[in-house]
């Protein structure tokens, strides 16, 4: 995705795969070396390599280069950042490929106080806060570092996409197939209960009338689905 907007800050990527945001940086989520405040698009130096995708959390941000590599820059706190502490970053700090089973990366979401990542191989990683589930792991503990949630909770299907709201997560399996777990009280998780769901569930394929799902997306307590 060329653009994101988080909580406080949005940032977009520029034709040539340059970096640029604005907004609050008061925990370094901008990634420019400081906290200050961007009232105007403000280039990231000193990136590894063309930026193919950004995602943007309440005050964390997440960068995924054209090589496949994870960055990550902000507030650290449960872990989010995936760089095995809880400290903040003002510049994007790479996280090793080695956590990631050694794949490249495809996309990241950011979410409140959670990352969820897609790797080229169809994996899914989460990390930060597990509080409402939103991690799938079938516990509510935090996460410091990527953990992979079970291929087993996706049906063994390659997960294409992922989107991460407040508290919850979403992914779009490659046949078309979307899962959601974390909070559900209002409604966000699709099914037709308002439960927390712990571990990855799939919506039923009935409730888009047959369709496959091409594109999903996640707000604070909503999901959107495309077909």
């Amino acid at each position: 995705m060329a653009a994101a907007a988080g909580g406080e800050h949005s940032a977009a990527v520029g034709e040539d795969g340059s970096l640029f945001v604005w907004g609050s940086g008061y925990h370094g989520q901008l990634g420019t070396g400081d906290t200050a405040s961007r009232l105007a698009p403000t280039r990231v130096a000193g990136l590894p390599a063309p930026v193919r995708q950004v995602a943007a959390g309440w005050f964390h941000t997440g960068i995924v280069t054209e090589a496949g590599d994870l960055l990550m820059c902000g507030k650290g706190e449960y872990g989010r950042l995936g760089l095995g502490d809880e400290d903040n970053r003002a510049t994007p700090t790479l996280v090793a490929r080695a956590v990631f089973d050694g794949e490249a990366v495809l996309m990241v979401a950011c979410g409140e106080e959670h990352t969820v990542v897609a790797t080229e191989g169809g994996g899914v990683y989460t990390f930060g806060s597990g509080e409402e589930g939103q991690l799938g792991h079938g516990d509510y503990e935090n996460q410091l570092a990527p953990r992979r949630v079970p291929a087993a909770g996706f049906n063994g299907e390659r997960v294409v996409m992922v989107a991460a709201g407040d508290r919850h997560t979403v992914a779009l399996s490659e046949a078309g197939h979307v899962f959601t777990w974390g909070y559900g009280g209002a409604g966000q998780l699709g099914h037709r209960d308002r439960e927390h769901q712990w571990a990855p569930r799939q919506v039923e394929a009935g409730r888009f009338g047959g369709e496959k799902v091409v594109f999903v997306a996640a707000g604070r307590h909503l999901s959107l689905i495309h077909i």
